[in-house]
This record gives structure tokens, C-alpha cells and sequence, in this order.
């Protein structure tokens, strides 16, 4: 394989590096926004009717580190009559989403901890037909016990999480998972690796980036699917199904529809590469001007290798009490 045409330094330095759910993305720059706001609906047109569940009996949904809150947003038009929350370290901002039109002016955020911005509680029942008024959001980090009772809701979502949650930490998460979903309920992990198949020069330096700064905090790039659904089932929930996609980066499948999520895909790999600029400079130890470079480099590799990403979506559900109730007697 020929060396990149951006020189590296030799050796780079490997300074200590904060965790990941504090560092990985420039929360505070509009590009993040943009990066969500891409793979948002990148990843609904790719993913399609594959992540459906059925939810129309579901009185309360959670979306855990929900972002600027889209996914929360479709949930809570598709299911009018749910609760639908989000919970994150970054609550999103009220005036910039979709909602903003609608409800702008009479809905607060409430961005200080254990605190929960509740649309529902300040809209009476005219208003019930106001888009987002069965919207909530909760300033929590997902690391930590959550703040809600046990079996407290009846589908947990959980989207591009795995970067923020060193090994360790998979144990108890998983285990605030079961304990807060209701028996019977459902809980959707859909996760992807962050590496690159069949990847050009360019971006085997990405992946090295990747690897490095994984390794720094303690973060196993290849734990989903596989540990994921071993410590789904030794936390007692039984794994439906996992579902594995593999997709393109760039115009360079013949198949329509392929050729179509590759661009998408590609153009929010783009936003991605600008919002963990930083993240990158600290780890690889290069300068903007170099990271520019590779970045570039990286953008014409996509069709030239044909480059793609893998996702994976994990199904499970809660055991109902009468089983757990059993099994804990044997």
C-alpha cells in the first residue's frame, strides 16, 4: 500500500487524553449540530424500516444520549400519546430545532443537574395538539445510576454511544438499562465501530487515530455486537435479534439506492472529520494545515478503495417478572 502523500511526524506523542464523553465532539461549535443533523437523517434513510419496533402500546420512551434531540423529536410525532425524553450532558438548545416554530417562547430548558425540562406538565389539553408537547429532556450523564425509578419505561433507544463508554463502564450501563425498562419492555442499541474497511492510506492513519485514542480511554471499538449481547443476557434480557450493515462511503456502488446512501454518508463523514478537528490534533500530534491534508486525502480515498462502515442494531428484550421470578428461585 503507498504511503500517504501528507507526511507525519515519526513519532507521534501520545499525551494523556480526558474521556471520551467530555472530548470527542465540539459540543459548543455549530459544525457538531451539522454532524448530528446529518447523520440524523443519513442514518434514517439508510437504516429504514430495519429499526422498527412496535411502541403504539408504549406510554414512555428514553432516548439516551439523545444530542440536539432529533430522534426525539420524530419519536414524539410518530407517538403522540408517549412521553417521549431525551437524556444527555448536552441538553439541546430549544430555540434551534424543529420544533422552535411551534412552541418557541413558551418552553424552557432546564440545563442544571437532576433537573428535567418538561413540556407536557405546562401545556393544557388545547394544546395537546401542538407538536413536541410530549417532550422532555433530563441534563444526566449516562455513566452514572440514572435518575429515574425502576421500570419506568417501555422502549430505551440508544444511538452512536459506544465511543463514550470505556469498557468498564458497559457493565453498569447496561444494568441502569434493565433496571429502568419495564418487564417486557424493549431496549435498541444501534452502534457502529469507527473504523473503515478497505480503507486507502489516508485513512488506515485515521483508523490508527481511532485506535489510539480508543486505547487511551479504555474503549473497545469491537465490543458491539458481541459484548454487548453477552452482557445483555448476563444482566438477564434476552437478545431478539442484531441485524449487521455494511455501508458504502461515496458514489462508488452501481446498485441506485447504495449509491445514494454512500453520497449521504460521505458528506456527513465530511462534518464529522471538521467536528473532532481538535480531538484529532491532540492525538495524532500534527498540525491543522497536515490534518486538512489527510482529511482531503481521505475524501477521494472513499471511491478509489470503495470504502465502507459497519453498523450493527441489537434488540432486546426485559424477561417479565414471572420469569425472573422463577429463574431466581431455581
Amino acid at each position: 500500500m503507498p504511503p500517504p502523500k501528507t507526511p507525519l511526524p515519526p513519532n507521534p506523542p501520545s499525551p494523556p487524553l480526558p474521556k471520551p464523553n467530555s472530548w470527542v465532539f465540539d459540543h459548543s461549535e455549530e459544525k457538531e449540530y451539522n454532524r448530528q443533523l446529518r447523520q440524523h437523517y443519513v442514518m434514517k434513510q439508510v437504516l429504514g424500516g430495519k429499526t422498527n419496533v412496535s411502541l403504539d402500546q408504549a406510554e414512555q420512551i428514553l432516548d439516551v444520549g439523545c444530542g440536539i434531540g432529533l430522534w426525539v423529536w420524530e419519536a414524539s410525532q410518530q407517538y403522540a400519546d408517549t412521553e417521549v425524553i431525551g437524556m444527555d450532558i448536552h441538553v439541546p438548545d430549544m430555540q434551534s430545532g424543529p420544533w422552535a416554530k411551534h412552541i418557541v417562547g413558551r418552553l424552557r430548558t432546564s440545563a442544571s443537574n437532576n433537573s428535567t425540562s418538561s413540556f407536557a406538565s405546562s401545556l393544557n389539553g388545547k394544546d395537546r395538539q401542538v407538536p413536541g408537547h410530549n417532550i422532555s429532556f433530563m441534563y444526566a450523564d449516562f455513566l452514572k445510576p440514572f435518575p429515574y425509578d425502576d421500570a419506568s419505561f417501555d422502549f430505551v433507544h440508544a444511538q452512536d454511544i459506544s465511543w463514550y463508554v470505556p469498557m468498564q463502564d458497559w457493565p453498569a450501563l447496561i444494568s441502569q438499562f434493565h433496571r429502568i425498562i419495564k418487564p417486557n419492555g424493549l431496549l435498541q442499541v444501534i452502534e457502529h465501530d469507527g473504523i473503515f474497511k478497505s480503507p486507502g492510506p489516508a485513512l488506515v492513519l485515521i483508523n490508527e487515530w481511532h485506535q489510539l485514542v480508543a486505547k487511551e480511554n479504555g474503549v473497545d471499538l469491537s465490543y458491539c455486537p458481541g459484548g454487548l449481547e453477552t452482557e445483555l443476557r448476563r444482566a438477564g434480557m434476552d437478545v431478539l435479534e442484531t441485524q449487521t450493515l455494511d455501508i458504502p462511503i461515496g458514489e462508488w456502488p452501481n446498485e441506485l439506492v447504495q449509491k445514494q446512501h454512500g453520497f449521504l454518508y460521505k458528506e456527513q463523514i465530511k462534518t464529522k472529520f471538521r467536528s473532532v478537528q481538535r480531538w484529532w490534533l491532540t492525538a495524532a500530534g500534527i498540525s491543522s494545515q497536515q490534518y486538512d491534508k489527510i482529511c482531503m486525502e481521505a475524501m477521494d480515498e472513499f471511491d478509489q478503495y470503495q470504502t465502507s462502515v459497519t453498523w450493527t442494531i441489537t434488540v432486546a428484550r426485559k424477561k417479565p417478572l414471572d420469569w425472573a421470578g422463577s429463574n431466581n428461585t431455581q
